[in-house]
């Protein structure tokens, strides 16, 4: 790609880990930040284009100190918190976390604050020329002032508008006092949760009418197809589980209603619970989960069956003490560090003070953990440079410099103004550039402008990989909404496929590697990122790149359909000598022979990527990849 970004290209050369594998630039930003808080919860860290110029900007929550809207100008970031209105509109709030999307589909992002409870949580509407107006009271945001810690946006009824769900914490504390006179538990009343429907010019609470109003203390929710049918479900992350409420995970069936479902899934941790994030770690083309808590953490692995199995201890993952005292994880994010097209783990652990009988302590490391492709991931915090110590809360990956290389920025927090503590972190990824990659931004039209809830399936010769897009989270953060694929040796991709949130699919062949494009929901016109001669303006790259509506790959996509499929594959001509093979190559199920019009059914099989092979009457050969959901 021409004209590559060099952002903060000097900051690096005066930067104290030069051997480091994330560099950390912090100390070079306009100022520090922190997040003051007397009980030192909040700390959200928010990933936004705020003028969609194509290069990714920075907010921090300041709790009852003043949050901080950063411009990515290229060259470094700039201090708009002021000139935004952002100072005026939170000075006097307490903010928690932050939630990231365009509310208006207006193609500028918008903010949704988290508040303590001393005031009601704020949303922030873009004015496309970096300023926002505070639209809480015209989109009638709630009134109630309680504890909200985290929010996330999705678009649970496939109306094209974001939702908002609002996860909400202590309403009345209470500790279970043992015969010493220690604390051995807690009976905290926590304040339900709130789904708030986008109807357009206001949202609409219909959390109650939903049984969506889980009364957890909520510390991160995430809106993601959890059970991968196509629908935006939602996942909250309790704290006290085994005291209060455990982790709930609640699955959208497409007609306004939800099921909670953590038992059934096997999602329903009763920990500490703090933070989620989510990738396909073990490729079988469907999400993971990993969950952050004060002591061990918890991996889930999806299975066969539609559930979770717990793995942390497995994938060596646990990060559960440093000596004989509890770790405590907060923010944490999925992302492959150095594009070798495996995903690799943050974690950002910070102290909190805590009963004897779940002691922590102030040596809190944050954790990087590599993927080393045979079934375990490593911890190279250290080697990689990241594992500073502070207080750290929420964590999110980004491109700063639009390198194709996510880097990382975490939120840390301290209890007084008054009183030293550690500046939140920004750390550029600066490992060595070996391995090729390519870059999605996905746009909707019918869909919500953001596409939150697309599933991009990136096929080389040999791999296929799978994200879907969403920002939420990790603990009361939203992080970067662009997706990376890692693919090592390869010059070229050979097709992506997007299926997105109203179900349509898109396929694009033959993507070059190491750039960024943009796709659009029912367009041919797709942009690339970085070809422009200034930094003002980086996207709207014409490139040749085409797609096809209604395919999943880049073979005839008349002769089988539907796919993907959830059943049954109908033939639309004669076909003889069929095999369904797996990624490994094992064949599954065999026909000899089937006529146009013909099915096969694919019933007994997983949900999962496949090969078909099939020989025509003439002779040809034919394959398609096809998707059972």
């Amino acid at each position: 790609m021409p004209n590559r970004l060099t952002l903060l290209v000097l900051l690096l050369i005066h930067a104290t880990y030069l051997n480091a594998q994330f560099v950390d630039i912090s100390d070079q930003l306009p100022a520090e930040y922190v997040n003051i808080s007397p009980n030192l919860m909040g700390g959200g860290v928010g990933i936004i284009d705020v003028n969609a110029d194509g290069l990714e900007d920075l907010y921090f929550t300041g709790g009852s100190g003043t949050d901080a809207l950063l411009l990515n100008t290229g060259r470094g970031f700039e201090d708009i918190s002021v000139s935004s209105q952002v100072f005026g509109f939170t000075s006097l709030v307490h903010t928690t976390g932050i939630a990231v999307g365009d509310i208006n589909n207006d193609g500028f992002d918008d903010i949704f604050l988290t508040t303590n409870a001393n005031s009601e949580n704020k949303l922030l509407i873009n004015q496309g020329d970096n300023t926002f107006e505070d639209g809480s009271g015209t989109y009638q945001i709630p009134l109630e002032k309680v504890w909200s810690m985290a929010a996330a946006m999705g678009d649970v009824n496939r109306d094209g508008l974001l939702d908002i769900y609002v996860g909400n914490y202590i309403e009345t504390p209470k500790a279970i006092i043992g015969d010493d006179n220690e604390i051995i538990g807690f009976d905290h009343i926590c304040s339900p949760n709130q789904l708030l429907i986008n109807e357009g010019d206001h949202f609409e609470d219909i959390s109650i009418s939903t049984q969506t109003d889980d009364d957890g203390c909520a510390l991160a929710t995430a809106m993601v197809d959890i059970n991968e049918d196509g629908l935006t479900d939602i996942y909250v992350a309790n704290d006290f589980g085994a005291w209060v409420t455990p982790n709930k995970a609640y699955l959208n069936d497409g007609n306004g209603a939800f099921t909670e479902s953590s038992l059934s899934l096997s999602l329903s941790d009763s920990i500490y619970a703090m933070g989620i994030s989510f990738a396909d770690l073990n490729g079988d083309l469907k999400k993971d989960y990993y969950i952050t808590n004060l002591g061990k953490n918890s991996l889930r692995l999806s299975t066969p069956d539609q559930s979770y199995q717990e793995v942390a201890a497995d994938y060596g993952v646990s990060n559960t003490r440093v000596t004989e005292f509890l770790t405590t994880g907060w923010g944490t994010v999925f992302l492959d560090i150095e594009n070798d097209g495996d995903q690799d783990l943050f974690v950002a652990n910070g102290f909190i003070p805590s009963a004897n009988f779940i002691r922590t302590t102030e040596e809190d490391p944050n954790k990087l953990y590599q993927n080393n492709s045979n079934g375990g991931l490593e911890d190279i915090s250290e080697r990689a440079g990241v594992d500073g110590v502070g207080i750290a809360r929420g964590g999110v990956k980004a491109d700063f410099n639009n390198d194709g290389y996510y880097d990382l920025a975490i939120a840390n927090v301290k209890q007084q103004i008054n009183i030293d503590g550690i500046s939140s972190k920004v750390y550029l990824n600066d490992y060595d550039r070996a391995n090729n990659w390519v870059g999605l931004v996905l746009r909707g039209s019918t869909s919500n402008m953001n596409a939150f809830g697309s599933k991009a399936y990136v096929y080389t010769e040999e791999t296929v990989q799978y994200q879907e897009l969403s920002n939420s989270g990790s603990h009361g953060s939203s992080s970067s909404q662009r997706l990376l694929f890692g693919i090592p040796q390869h010059e070229v991709v050979d097709s992506v496929v997007v299926r997105w949130p109203g179900g349509t699919l898109s396929t694009f062949y033959n993507l070059d590697k190491n750039n960024y494009y943009e796709l659009t929901e029912g367009s041919d016109v797709v942009a690339s990122l970085g070809c422009g001669e200034e930094f003002d303006k980086q996207w709207g790259c014409p490139s040749a790149i085409t797609h096809l509506e209604e395919s999943i790959a880049n073979e005839t996509p008349s002769v089988v359909y539907p796919n993907p499929t959830q059943g049954f594959l109908t033939i639309s001509q004669n076909l003889h000598n069929l095999q369904l093979v797996d990624l490994q190559g094992k064949v599954l199920l065999e026909w000899q022979s089937v006529n146009k019009g013909g099915k096969l059914d694919l019933t007994s099989i997983h949900q999962g990527m496949y090969v078909l092979l099939a020989i025509s009457p003439e002779g040809e050969l034919f394959t398609w990849r096809i998707k059972k959901d």
